[in-house]
């Protein structure tokens, strides 16, 4: 186990959980260095369903799927009644459960979710036409992907909204050779993605 420092909340037991129901991760190294979303990246998702004309769609229920350890979910819960939060992973819908209703910084009730272990192509659990607005983020890419928006469309209350989200490498303008450099170092990594300094669970899962 690591050990925090003081800026920090104390980490999540090493090895407890991992990205497969047979691999072990440190869930605390994940939630200190996974890319945040900002607060314009929900901004934009809760205006534009703010937006829709259609009288039957609303904010009673939302569906964080593939939700990981409910980073999102956290902050659908702060907008919708009832957020359903899926993921195909033993385990993690109970770490999802832990984080959100006991170790957030400001825990919402758990009667504000539903968890449920089922993959994004077939969660029988959620029924025809009963949710606003599904989520993929940083999911989707595991997914059969035909499969996967069939079942969103099947779960959407007509008017609904879909949120698809997955990063990509980030691209500069106006200097080649920055971008030349940039991109040397994605490739060392043989994966676009991009470190970024440690922060505060609160961030993560803000109140």
């Amino acid at each position: 186990m690591t050990t925090p420092s003081p800026k920090t909340t104390a980490p999540l037991t090493t090895g407890e959980f991992g990205f497969s129901a047979s691999e072990g991760a440190d869930w605390s190294r994940y939630l200190t260095y996974r890319p945040i979303y900002p607060p314009s990246f929900y901004s934009r998702i809760f205006d534009y369903h703010a937006g829709k004309l259609d009288p039957r769609v609303g904010w009673d229920v939302a569906h964080d799927v593939g939700a990981g350890c409910g980073i999102v979910a956290s902050t659908l819960a702060s907008r919708f009644q009832t957020v359903v939060v899926s993921d195909p992973n033993e385990g993690y819908t109970e770490l999802a459960r832990r984080l959100l209703v006991e170790e957030a910084p400001s825990p919402k009730p758990e009667k504000r979710f539903r968890f449920v272990r089922e993959r994004a192509e077939d969660a029988r659990s959620v029924q025809d036409g009963s949710v606003d607005l599904v989520a993929a983020c940083e999911s989707i890419q595991w997914t059969d992907t035909r499969a996967a928006i069939a079942e969103f469309a099947r779960q959407l209350r007509v008017g609904g909204t879909l949120v698809v989200t997955f990063y990509s490498r980030p691209k500069i303008a106006g200097d080649e050779g920055a971008a030349r450099a940039v991109s040397k170092v994605l490739e060392s990594f043989n994966y676009p993605f991009w470190p970024v300094p440690g922060r505060l669970r609160s961030q993560i899962f803000p109140s």
